[in-house]
């Protein structure tokens, strides 16, 4: 089997991941609601990043479709972004969804949901960029090696 054919085997979709995390945050806030910022500055702030947050990811998702490769860690890619918003994070989707979590927790003044931000970063980290990163090395060798020393993963 060639490496086109292969995929990066991360541990869930990327999506379900964030969401899972999302809904333990908002079950955990229904039970223990407990804020951690003054009310005045949550609203706004919380709103602000809710309205920014999908820019990088759509942004990005647009990009792969104009250049016709997967946006899904499942299936096979095939080219190497590296303009657009991957000029500035290796995986703005996930940025995306870190920003969009961090909205909510934000807006809503959710401790909860502010504690299951960093557990989010580091299961997107671990079990899906990890084998995203080691998947495009074997795919495209020192140009993505080149890619990957000058931008960084999240921002």
């Amino acid at each position: 089997m060639s490496d086109f054919h292969d995929h990066a085997h991360v541990i869930a979709p990327p999506a379900l991941l964030a969401i899972a995390l999302l809904a333990a945050g908002i079950v955990l806030h229904v039970l223990w609601p407990v804020p951690f910022l003054p009310q005045s500055l949550s609203r706004t702030s919380g709103l602000a990043l809710l309205v920014l947050s999908p820019l990088p990811g759509l942004s990005a998702l647009l990009l792969m479709r104009r250049v016709r490769t997967s946006s899904m860690p499942g299936v096979p890619t095939s080219a190497l972004v590296i303009t657009g918003p991957f000029r500035y994070s290796r995986n703005p989707m996930y940025l995306t969804f870190a920003l969009f979590h961090a909205g909510l927790a934000v807006f809503f003044n959710s401790l909860s949901l502010a504690l299951m931000l960093p557990l989010l970063v580091v299961i997107l980290s671990r079990g899906v960029i990890e084998r995203e990163e080691a998947y495009l090395t074997r795919l495209f060798g020192d140009d993505y090696q080149r890619y990957r020393a000058h931008v960084r993963r999240w921002l």
